[in-house]
């Protein structure tokens, strides 16, 4: 049995930048951005080193470990 595939992903932050190009691909505004770092207990945008979203919906989270002490990545 093999896992499916998650396809590729698209990151929307990086860097602590929002990437404008990949959030219109995924149709998503800065109000869903907002949402999903609050769902995720974070304030900004430049906490985060990289956030994607796969073909399925599923979310990667990775808080930037320059501001934040907990330096683990949150899948969801």
């Amino acid at each position: 049995m093999t896992a499916a595939s998650r396809g590729l992903p698209h990151s929307f932050i990086v860097d602590g930048q929002l990437i404008e190009p990949s959030l219109r691909h995924l149709n998503k505004d800065h109000q869903w951005v907002n949402e999903l770092l609050k769902q995720h207990g974070v304030n900004q945008i430049r906490d985060i080193a990289l956030a994607q979203i796969d073909q399925n919906g599923k979310l990667y989270i990775e808080k930037n470990p320059s501001r934040e002490s907990d330096t683990s990545s949150t899948p969801h």
